[in-house]
């Protein structure tokens, strides 16, 4: 006969209710996007598929991403579980779906982590006044961020939540300052010699020739 399993054995699936505040939670959402990551790292590809365009192309690539955020709202609602698409994929088509997103999902985290570990080693090499730093350095930078942000990781939700929020805001104001310093050079024509002057086309949808040019910014 087959033993019962006890249910004092049994420990609750998933995160834990409460263990991130609404705040932490939009935190999260927000650092999702990697601003810091997405400007240095896909910034100059959106500006050459898009050229002066670009400006207004962030702008309405949030219709996409809205819906995205709404088809998560009403899955979450349906079926609420830090699973994501492991969670949805098995329940809406199968667990081969399932397992084979969830894995899908896990090579691309790992991979970015990969690509943002690679601009960090440039911005600290750059900083550091360095114009080939030797490979060992690199490795030794990569190594460290990833063990750093590993052990935030294993610290729980709460505390990498936490350093997500205090992260995440000095992200956005550096960049809001950065933007607002180079728009401001750029009215007073005090910016460099190859910056171009504003101009109000750069806002102007209909100025974008065709639709790879629109979606290859968008991407």
């Amino acid at each position: 006969m087959h033993e019962e399993t006890s249910m004092h054995d049994l420990k609750p699936k998933g995160l834990k209710k409460g263990a991130v505040s609404k705040w932490g939670a939009i935190t999260i959402g927000l650092a999702a996007t990697a601003p810091a990551y997405s400007l240095t790292g896909a910034l100059g590809h959106g500006a050459a598929e898009s050229g002066y365009q670009l400006p207004i192309v962030f702008i309405l690539s949030v219709i996409p991403m809205y819906f995205v955020a709404l088809s998560y709202k009403h899955l979450t609602t349906a079926a609420p579980d830090a699973g994501t698409i492991f969670t949805w994929g098995t329940k809406a088509i199968g667990p081969r779906f399932g397992w084979l997103g969830g894995w899908a999902l896990l090579l691309a985290s790992i991979l970015a982590g990969v690509a943002a570990t690679q601009i960090t080693v440039n911005a600290l090499i750059a900083l550091m006044g360095l114009k080939d730093s030797p490979t060992w350095l690199n490795l030794v930078i990569a190594i460290l961020f990833i063990l750093s942000t590993t052990y935030l990781t294993a610290l729980g939700a709460k505390e990498s939540s936490r350093t997500t929020m205090l992260l995440t805001a000095m992200q956005y104001g550096v960049l809001v300052v950065l933007a607002a310093i180079l728009m401001l050079r750029v009215l007073q024509g005090d910016a460099v010699a190859t910056a171009n002057p504003y101009s109000q086309e750069w806002w102007n949808a209909f100025a974008i020739a065709c639709l790879e040019e629109f979606l290859g910014g968008c991407l």
